[in-house]
């Protein structure tokens, strides 16, 4: 018995000089870290009728946009009798108006995006809305887009892209009326569209 004592001394011992090994071998770290992430902030910085003169626009013609400023160059009518102005900008939802069209009359309204957020962005969708007067009909016009306002267009981070909304006449549209376009933009993060 006294043997068995001293044996389970001994272990007792082994364990515990183990123990103290093991401790001055071992250490804890401890990592802290932040992830900051961020955010979409893309809006319509400006928008520009092609018929902001006395003429009418009688083609596509193009925009330019050079030093923060747009502009329009392209054929025009010797004559005044439609108009196209833009109503409002919110984010990215761009109104306008065409009043007064007849077939030749081309407008278009010229615009920037911005990119004010932390992350590259692509532009995901663009969706015209036509709402005709009453007699009229939204397959009277036809809407086209270009630069900035083109599927996939990239936008870099404190980047402004310019664009452009064309409106073609497929047919004659109702006389003396104001037709309302409304044209939605869709983004997403660059990296996120595939």
């Amino acid at each position: 018995m006294k043997k068995l004592g001293i044996i389970s001394l001994v272990l007792l011992a082994a364990l515990g000089i183990t123990g103290v090994a093991y401790g001055a071998w071992t250490d804890t770290l401890n990592i802290n870290s932040t992830a900051q992430t961020g955010y979409l902030d893309v809006r319509f910085g400006q928008a520009v009728s092609n018929d902001a003169a006395s003429v009418d626009p009688t083609g596509p013609g193009a925009w330019t946009f050079s030093g923060g400023d747009l502009s329009w160059t392209g054929p025009v009518a010797a004559t005044n009798e439609a108009s196209t102005s833009v109503t409002s900008l919110s984010n990215l939802t761009l109104h306008f108006n065409v009043n007064g069209a007849y077939p030749g009359y081309n407008s278009s309204v010229g615009c920037t995006i911005e990119n004010l957020g932390t992350v590259p962005v692509k532009i995901e969708s663009i969706v015209p809305v036509i709402t005709p007067p009453s007699g009229g009909s939204a397959s009277d016009v036809s809407v086209s887009f270009s630069g900035a306002l083109s599927t996939g267009a990239m936008i870099g981070v404190g980047g402004s892209e310019a664009g452009a909304v064309y409106i073609n006449w497929n047919s004659v549209p109702a006389q003396s009326a104001t037709y309302l376009l409304t044209v939605y933009v869709t983004v997403s993060q660059w990296n996120a569209v595939t």
